[in-house]
């Protein structure tokens, strides 16, 4: 969402967002004035329409909406994250292409000028050989050292532009690991998304295969989420989201994979952990979550605690992706039949038709 750059404009807004806030009786929080001043803007059509649309029904703004407003505030700035950070790539693609033309252009030219070297080289040979007198092999030798002169020049020249092509493009390959590594972390919770997610249970799989190693996958989902995040807003849900994330960290090893596969639900890659390792794994995670009291900021109200259900697969020959996957989910959802809180491992499962309607 971009924002008014004229100094005095941006004053205008902010002083109307305040003016605003007072005739709704609203509280001029940061989170609050963020809304105001964004809607003010009117650099996001979608986000005008909802706020007029809630301004017609004249009712008045709760926490709980001023809380949602806040979240989508959020997600307009997260999605126009996505598309600078796509826009970035392209940009730093063209200078890695041009950097690497303008390097490989260098080395045309410096074989080009060696060619021509060795020519003069022979020539030089063979007019030494003819030489009839002294002043003429003067002139071939006063001729060979100058080319030799003017060959050291273009090799120096030549150096130092492969040089600073060489630091450009190792700069833009830092920058294109940046990009990548933003590309393939969750913004709310900075675990790796779902396209990261993807590739490394892709990659995890092959090696555990290659290495007749286990391999176990988590599958974690959020209890009665939908029903906290109608309750208590987006805001707070998101905060939630973040926890759980933060546990997540907590109770793994580097060498796994905590990702946020989508909404309230969560993954965990487990390389060389058999099935009671992963289920330890799943049970610190869950207890840990399962103790963290949420609290609300502005209020300090104390809202309880949330849990999780998590399902395991372990990786069978043969398996593909999907396989895996879907018996870690089937598993998940035996955890929220036998009464969520729980963890269950793909081993435990019982055939219930009605297991994937609990949410």
């Amino acid at each position: 969402m971009e924002y008014p750059q004229n100094l005095k404009e941006a004053a205008q807004v902010a002083a109307d967002a305040v003016e605003r806030m007072a005739s709704l009786g609203i509280t001029a929080n940061p989170q609050n004035f963020t809304v105001w001043y964004a809607y003010l803007s009117g650099h996001d059509d979608s986000f005008v329409r909802h706020v007029d649309s809630m301004l017609a029904k004249k009712e008045p703004f709760d926490e709980t909406q001023c809380a949602d407003l806040y979240a989508a505030v959020l997600r307009l700035s997260i999605g126009e994250k996505e598309g600078t950070r796509e826009a970035a790539i392209d940009a730093v693609g063209g200078d890695l292409e041009r950097a690497i033309a303008a390097t490989t252009e260098i080395l045309q030219q410096a074989g080009s000028d060696t060619k021509k070297y060795g020519e003069t080289l022979e020539g030089a040979g063979g007019a030494l050989q003819s030489a009839g007198t002294a002043e003429q092999m003067q002139s071939v030798v006063a001729n060979l050292v100058a080319q030799t002169q003017r060959m050291v020049e273009q090799n120096r020249t030549a150096n130092e532009s492969l040089q600073q092509s060489n630091n450009e493009i190792a700069e833009l390959k830092i920058r294109m690991a940046d990009i990548r590594s933003e590309a393939l972390t969750d913004p709310l919770t900075g675990l790796a998304n779902r396209r990261a997610f993807s590739e490394r249970l892709s990659d995890s799989m092959s090696a555990a295969t290659k290495d007749k190693a286990p391999l176990c996958l988590l599958m974690l989902d959020i209890d009665h989420f939908k029903s906290f995040n109608d309750t208590y807003g987006h805001q707070l849900g998101d905060e939630v989201i973040r926890l759980v994330a933060g546990c997540m960290s907590a109770k793994t090893k580097e060498h796994d994979t905590a990702a946020r596969y989508g909404g309230e639900e969560f993954s965990v890659i487990l390389p060389a952990a058999s099935l009671e390792e992963a289920k330890e794994v799943a049970e610190k995670i869950r207890l840990t979550v399962a103790g963290q009291k949420i609290v609300r900021k502005a209020s300090r109200q104390t809202l309880g605690s949330v849990t999780l259900s998590i399902g395991v697969s372990l990786l069978r020959p043969q398996d593909s992706d999907e396989d895996l996957i879907e018996r870690a989910d089937a598993a998940l959802y035996a955890a929220k039949h036998a009464g969520r809180n729980c963890v269950q491992l793909e081993t435990d499962l019982v055939d219930d038709a009605g297991a994937r309607n609990v949410a």
